[in-house]
């Protein structure tokens, strides 16, 4: 038996569309007789055909593929969508298996369903999930668009935040979209949104159950240890396919604004430590934060008809940059950042805890801009325990830039490093070569005066070049 076949869950995962209007979309999953009813609501009338519900409703059903032996669609869809789902699903499989079950962070899996050495194999990450679907012979999409709009996804965090002040800034059209889920999470979010709402035209929510759903698949997967994922964490049990199920939900604001482009906060991940493990490629969990995730959605869209750019202005720098840009040029912005997935309120405002990892990595660069954290609702504590945080904690910044903070924020001591370089990644001919034209030299142009030059990856090392 395959190590896949020991830990399937479900025979089928079906995926249907109750009903579409203007305002929301209705959905059941259904794993193999459990059924869970999604919702998107949108706070603006949409144009939203069965079709696009359809996609919208199967992006969060990925995030489980690798424990089901086939994926359902129980409506019609295009050929190009389904060879998408098929490669998603192919790479999610990969993501599941590698880092969520054996490079995990936490031991959510009940340990007699951890894999052996002998299983970490090719055959075992990719898994075997079958998807069926009707095919639609219906016309592709023509929409025209304006290349000067740019949706930006916007969760409250400092990639997010900085990508919208350097978009506006140059000019572009910036429609601030933040997806509002029906838990706790959202309070993360809600501080930019409730400033963004009072200050900013354009500023647009959709809102789901779908973080609801995948508490739901959690508490039904017998392989989970469930004491141990009701334990906050910062990080998910399963999912590794977030971001997907935001970008397609935007779409039919897309679609009614004519916008041109999709722009997300990726976070940098340095190539020089993504190796395979035992030969597999992998994405060390955040594919679809990539520039090949990206490019894969653009090209999609376009097939479908909906010539739209999806990139991010900020995949060639380190979150250390992001923030100390976001200090110093958009300081208004830099308050209303709040990064951990674990906020809570406090006499009304919402706070962030101050210890886990997250918070312990902007902290870091927060300091390391000179910036007040207060400002951005962290404790005097908070700072005075940060350097016994940090030591003792899993941290999950890489190496080379976890250095180059402790050394300046807690010995005062500045590296020589690329930290708060620019960076041209492999298979580029210049930094910033995936930002759209129209706004290339503008993001370049504000960046480049917080940088400390640009930097190119030669063998195993970044080097810096003219």
């Amino acid at each position: 038996m395959f190590y896949y076949e020991r830990v399937n869950q479900f025979d089928t995962i079906a995926v249907s569309v109750d009903s579409v209007d203007r305002r929301r979309i209705k959905g059941t999953i259904d794993l193999d007789g459990l059924k869970f009813i999604m919702y998107f609501d949108y706070t603006q009338d949409v144009d939203i055909d069965y079709d696009l519900a359809g996609m919208i409703m199967t992006m969060p059903v990925i995030n489980y593929a690798y424990f089901a032996k086939r994926i359902k669609l129980n409506f019609p869809v295009s050929l190009s969508f389904l060879k998408l789902v098929k490669e998603f699903i192919r790479i999610n499989n990969i993501e599941t298996f590698i880092n969520s079950i054996v490079r995990r962070r936490y031991e959510f899996f009940l340990k007699e369903y951890l894999p052996s050495d002998e299983e970490i194999t090719q055959e075992n990450a990719e898994g075997r999930t079958e998807v069926l679907a009707d095919i639609s012979d219906g016309d592709k999409k023509k929409l025209e668009v304006d290349d000067r709009k740019v949706i930006v996804l916007s969760s409250g965090g400092k990639e997010s935040l900085l990508t919208f002040g350097i978009l506006k800034e140059i000019g572009a059209v910036v429609y601030p979209v933040f997806f509002n889920e029906s838990g706790a999470h959202w309070k993360t979010a809600k501080v930019a949104y409730d400033y963004f709402s009072s200050k900013y035209e354009n500023v647009l929510r959709v809102w789901s159950n779908v973080d609801r759903f995948y508490s739901f698949v959690n508490r039904h997967l017998k392989i989970l240890d469930q004491d141990e994922i009701r334990r906050k964490a910062d990080s998910y049990p399963v999912q590794m396919f977030i971001f997907p199920v935001y970008i397609f939900s935007v779409l039919p604001y897309v679609i009614k604004y004519g916008i041109g482009n999709i722009a997300l906060g990726d976070e940098l991940d340095d190539p020089i430590y993504e190796e395979p493990y035992h030969g597999i490629k992998h994405y060390y969990g955040v594919y679809d934060q990539t520039n090949d995730f990206n490019l894969t959605l653009t090209s999609f869209l376009r097939e479908y008809g909906i010539h739209c750019k999806v990139f991010s202005a900020v995949y060639p720098i380190f979150g250390t940059l992001v923030e100390k840009i976001l200090v110093q040029r958009y300081n208004d912005l830099f308050r209303v950042q709040r990064s951990c997935h674990l906020c809570h309120y406090e006499g009304g405002d919402v706070k962030p805890c101050g210890t886990c990892s997250k918070c312990l990595g902007v902290l870091l660069f927060m300091l390391n801009a000179e910036a007040d954290p207060t400002e951005a609702g962290y404790s005097i504590e908070h700072v005075k325990q940060l350097e016994d945080n940090v030591n003792s904690a899993s941290m999950r910044l890489d190496p080379d830039e976890l250095e180059y903070l402790k050394a300046k924020v807690f010995e005062g001591r500045r590296i020589n490093s690329h930290i708060e370089g620019i960076h041209q990644l492999p298979g580029e001919n210049s930094a910033f070569s995936l930002v759209p034209e129209r706004f290339r030299d503008g993001v370049r142009s504000i960046v480049s005066k917080y940088s400390t030059g640009f930097y190119k990856f030669v063998g195993s090392e970044w080097v810096k070049i003219d």
